[in-house]
């Protein structure tokens, strides 16, 4: 994987969305996100990765507030998101990979191994995955319990992580005891449903104690329920606004209030032709 990001002297949390997960909702919490956070003193960019695994792309960028020719996105970019102090240092708090292409057909593990080993290169305080599960499937517990985010993190190495949430008062992933909607999985409980992409590859790369490449990452999955089909602009606010509270981004010393995101244009663009990936053949 060839990569114009600059290794951080300080390790920080990496947030992603694993790829084809329901509705990409993954994706769009990670456009929402950085849209909000979008000013000279808030997001950098971080600079492109290319993988010959990858379709390649050259698109828009997303987060204008007005279609432009002027910046341009990548099938994979890189963002850091800093922090304004008092004494006009910036601090980076987090770096935000997003992916907008699709994996090549029949290279889904090759991808997964050299996205594994980009990360674990870099050293990472941790790693972040947004991903999506179908609502309709939720069971009857999960409906009543009206709370639709929920937080993976049950690894010893990720103790912390999964105190955090604790704090925030979010809902721990429930096992999912339906044999029949679970992805073929060489572990006797596979952990995440078939619409969940790439994430349990991620995941359990990321905590892998045998890797030669580097020890075990704190991992942390959030999750939301999410239809598989229609525009999920809602769900991805709120998936934005946990990544907010859970990093806690602050803005001139004061916590960024997220009641109100801006929706970015590329919402707007292509609310017409979104769809779900939902029953895309994991290769």
């Amino acid at each position: 994987m060839l990569s114009s990001f600059v290794k951080l002297e300080t390790a920080v949390p990496l947030i992603l969305a694993p790829p084809r997960g329901t509705g990409h909702l993954g994706g769009l919490s990670l456009d929402a996100l950085l849209a909000n956070l979008a000013s000279p003193t808030q997001v950098e960019t971080a600079g492109c990765l290319q993988s010959q695994f990858v379709s390649s792309l050259v698109c828009l960028d997303a987060f204008a507030q007005t279609p432009s020719g002027t910046n341009l996105a990548s099938a994979i970019d890189a963002f850091r998101l800093i922090e304004i102090t008092s004494n006009n240092t910036k601090p980076v708090k987090a770096v935000v990979l997003q992916m907008r292409s699709e994996i090549i057909k029949g290279h889904t593990q090759k991808f997964t191994d050299e996205l594994i080993h980009w990360i674990k290169s870099h050293n990472f305080s941790s790693v972040i995955l947004l991903t999506s599960f179908d609502a309709f499937k939720r069971t009857d517990a999960q409906i009543q319990s009206g709370d639709l985010l929920r937080f993976f993190a049950p690894h010893p190495i990720s103790a912390s992580l999964h105190q955090r949430c604790t704090q925030l008062g979010w809902t721990p992933l429930e096992p999912f005891e339906r044999v029949e909607e679970m992805k073929s999985s060489s572990s006797s409980s596979p952990k995440f449903p078939l619409e969940s992409g790439l994430t349990e590859r991620i995941y359990d790369a990321l905590v892998d104690p045998s890797s030669s490449i580097s020890p075990p990452i704190p991992t942390l999955v959030l999750s939301w329920f999410t239809p598989a089909e229609g525009f999920h602009f809602q769900q991805a606010l709120g998936m934005a606004q946990a990544v907010n509270q859970f990093l806690e981004l602050k803005s001139n010393g004061t916590l960024v209030l997220v009641l109100n995101f801006i929706i970015e244009v590329s919402y707007h663009l292509i609310r017409f032709v979104i769809c779900s990936n939902h029953h895309r053949y994991i290769s």
